[in-house]
C-alpha cells in the first residue's frame, strides 16, 4: 500500500490493489500458503489480525466511500466487496500459475468480472 495512488479515481485505486495482490501471490507461493493457513487457524489473536490488516484500512475506507458516492452498488456490503476481491484474486493466481500462457487474459478478465460485479450498471 506504500505506493497506493491516493489521488486517482476509484477504479485506478482498485486496480492497483488487484495487481499488487496478484503479483505478490504469484511471486510468493509459500508465503501465500502460510497466510491461507493462518487465516483459518485459531493461532492468531484479534490483535495480530488487526495489526496485519492495518495497512489495508485505507482500502476499506475507499470501498465505503465508493459505496456512499454510488460508484459501487449500495446493495453490496463493504466487507463482501473486499472478500470478493480476495476470492477472485486467489482464483486468478491459481489459474495463472497453472497456465502461465493465459496470465494476461486471466488478470484482465478477472478484474473486469470483479469491477462489473460491484459497480452500478
Amino acid at each position: 500500500m506504500s505506493d497506493f495512488p491516493r489521488k486517482r479515481n476509484v477504479r485506478t485505486k482498485l486496480r492497483h490493489v488487484w495487481d499488487r495482490y496478484l503479483n505478490w501471490g504469484i511471486a510468493n507461493p509459500k508465503q501465500r500458503k502460510v497466510l491461507a493457513q493462518l487465516q483459518v487457524s485459531e493461532v492468531l489473536t484479534k490483535d495480530s489480525r488487526d495489526a496485519g490488516g492495518a495497512p489495508f484500512i485505507e482500502f476499506q475506507i475507499m470501498i465505503r466511500e465508493a459505496i456512499a458516492q454510488r460508484v459501487f452498488r449500495n446493495d453490496v456490503p463493504a466487507e463482501l466487496v473486499s472478500r470478493s476481491l480476495a476470492a477472485l484474486v486467489e482464483a486468478t493466481i491459481d489459474l495463472t500459475v497453472s497456465n502461465p500462457s493465459k496470465a494476461k487474459q486471466y488478470r484482465e478478465s478477472g478484474f473486469q468480472m470483479f469491477w462489473a460485479g460491484i459497480t452500478k450498471s
